[in-house]
């Protein structure tokens, strides 16, 4: 080491130093075997003790809460799925004595001729030290504890939806906007090739029943989101009018100021799109858009679950009409009674009698 040598300077302190001991660490993911290798420093950062780190990021981030993992989740498939070049996210990690640590990603997508990304590579950071203003952090946990009250109350409604009339119920009815946070509502299904709008809720919305079913194209922004399979998020209504001349002579009716369209997957079927509406919004943060693409997680699950449900109810009532008899005998001298008893969801044995 010579004197030229910063390290010979500082007491032999190198880079790798200088970074533990301002609690920064790096991380290098592969997408192709979804492992990811950290250094020490970044372990400390996500309070993994390094000997019990198997190279799975579910393990580097089992701290986080079940919210903010979600989140996570969504920022990194956003960004992946959509293109980008490189994310950032901020979170809270709960530490052994319950204090969080707040924690900041940079990372960059790396991708292949083709643009399918197959590493990331980025440095996390203890930024705990940086939010501790009271200001700051009570701003953000108050807008944090509205969009996990907006997951967990629409998560809640939609948990007792069976059918896909229970699930349009949970999001028009009393209270259904306030849960998603928005103003106004349109669900739409794919249906044979056409996009069928099988629920409007919020204030003038009802201008748009000419528009309920069509074929599924691109001239319209929920269909068009469908059929990208990536969300739109409008904070001007005078661009929408110009990038759908069909839709700008209805548009003077609503009193929105911004809204979102959002295809609805499950399990890479798209079953349709939700948009929803705001007044007093004009722009959309990379939170807000995170949990819009969250709600619209949830939805497509419920609706899943009860487009499978109407289903096979459609086939059983179809069964059942041609099992029971056309009309009961008649005998000279007696009378034939017939008891009819349908079963009921929950049983694990047996079916209709029919006496």
């Amino acid at each position: 080491m010579t004197d030229d040598d910063p390290r010979a300077r500082d007491g032999g302190i190198g880079p790798a130093e200088w970074l533990a001991m301002n609690r920064t660490g790096s991380f290098d993911w592969d997408l192709d075997t979804g492992t990811i290798d950290v250094d020490a420093s970044g372990l400390l950062v996500f309070g993994v003790p390094p000997d019990r780190f198997d190279g799975r990021p579910t393990t580097l981030v089992a701290r986080l809460d079940p919210a903010e993992r979600m989140r996570l989740d969504h920022v990194v498939r956003t960004a992946v799925t959509g293109g980008h070049a490189s994310y950032s996210a901020h979170f809270p990690i709960p530490q052994d004595d319950g204090t969080p640590h707040w924690t900041h990603v940079l990372a960059r997508i790396l991708r292949d001729g083709d643009g399918r990304a197959h590493r990331i590579v980025g440095a996390v950071r203890d930024t705990t030290a940086e939010v501790s203003h009271a200001a700051f952090v009570q701003q953000l946990e108050k807008r944090r504890e509205m969009q996990t009250s907006i997951v967990e109350r629409t998560t809640h409604a939609l948990s007792r939806a069976v059918t896909v009339d229970d699930v349009t119920a949970s999001l028009t009815g009393p209270g259904g906007l306030a849960r998603l946070g928005a103003d106004g509502l349109a669900l739409g299904l794919v249906e044979n090739g056409s996009l069928n709008v099988i629920a409007l809720s919020g204030d003038s919305l009802d201008v748009l029943d000419g528009l309920r079913t069509r074929r599924l194209d691109r001239g319209l922004p929920l269909a068009e989101a469908v059929l990208s399979g990536r969300p739109r998020f409008v904070s001007s209504f005078a661009s929408l009018g110009r990038d759908f001349p069909e839709l700008a002579p209805y548009l003077d009716h609503l009193p929105f100021r911004a809204a979102c369209y959002l295809p609805l997957v499950a399990q890479a079927r798209s079953l349709g799109g939700m948009a929803l509406f705001y007044r007093g919004r004009t722009a959309f943060t990379a939170d807000e858009r995170n949990l819009a693409l969250g709600l619209a997680a949830i939805v497509a699950q419920s609706l899943q679950r009860a487009i499978l449900f109407d289903e096979e109810r459609e086939l059983a009532t179809g069964l059942q009409e041609t099992m029971l008899p056309r009309r009961i005998p008649a005998i000279s001298g007696g009378e034939i009674a017939v008891r009819y008893h349908a079963a009921w969801s929950g049983r694990q044995v047996g079916g209709d009698w029919y006496d």
